[in-house]
């Protein structure tokens, strides 16, 4: 008696998070085969388990069949899930790699241009005061020289040198336009005027500073026909 009600106790117990309706049909229903033949005073060697037994252990068997499978298939998932993120850390770890050596690479364009820029406003005011001071200044005229030279000197041991402007055909590559100015003596789209000079890192080709510009247009009453012949 005692065994029939533990046993049917136990059937109410979960395992691994699922309640598992076939043993807990299988366990009813020996127990109630069982309870039949006590009631009855039936020998039990009498009584034939076998097709309810049977029966349930197809059950039994689907039921662990189907958990399997599912246990495969959250495997499966894991898996392809650590697979994916392998992936993606390797793109990860190529894409920081290339990003290094590009930055490398770059690193000494980078630096003279910095070195550039700074030192490019020096110049621009020395190239000024060189302008405005009087030829009569000559001692004055000629300190101012040597540092406009030492200036591009600098400049031009790291490769960055003025790119010419003046009767070039206006390129938004290189220089920037302020303006037009109407004109005969020269093609339309010609710089006529720079207002400040443009550089560039020969070694590159890399334009460090656009030239700023005038160009030229052409006058309202110009003849087009004797322009083009």
């Amino acid at each position: 008696m005692s065994n029939i009600d533990e046993t049917s106790c136990c059937c109410g117990e979960e395992s691994d998070g699922y309640v598992n309706e076939p043993v807990m049909k299988f366990a009813a229903d020996l127990t109630a085969i069982v309870s039949e033949a006590r009631d009855s005073d039936t020998d039990f060697g009498e009584v034939d388990f076998d097709a309810s037994i049977s029966r349930h252990l197809k059950e039994l068997d689907g039921e662990i069949s189907a958990l399997l499978a599912e246990r495969d298939q959250r495997i499966l998932n894991v898996e392809s899930e650590l697979e994916s993120q392998k992936h993606k850390a390797k793109r990860d770890i190529s894409e920081l790699k290339r990003q290094r050596d590009s930055d490398r690479t770059n690193l000494p364009t980078n630096a003279k241009i910095d070195f550039a820029k700074r030192i490019l406003p020096v110049a621009d005011a020395v190239e000024r005061a060189i302008e405005s001071v009087s030829e009569a200044d000559e001692a004055i005229v000629s300190g101012i020289n040597a540092i406009g030279r030492a200036l591009a000197e600098a400049l031009r041991s790291q490769g960055i040198v003025k790119k010419e402007a003046i009767d070039e055909t206006f390129d938004t590559g290189f220089h920037e336009s302020l303006g037009s100015v109407e004109s005969a003596e020269c093609a339309a789209d010609t710089v006529v005027e720079v207002s400040l000079n443009g550089y560039v890192d020969e070694t590159t080709g890399k334009v460090v500073r656009h030239a700023q510009v005038v160009i030229s247009r052409l006058p309202a009453d110009a003849d087009t026909d004797d322009l083009q012949s």
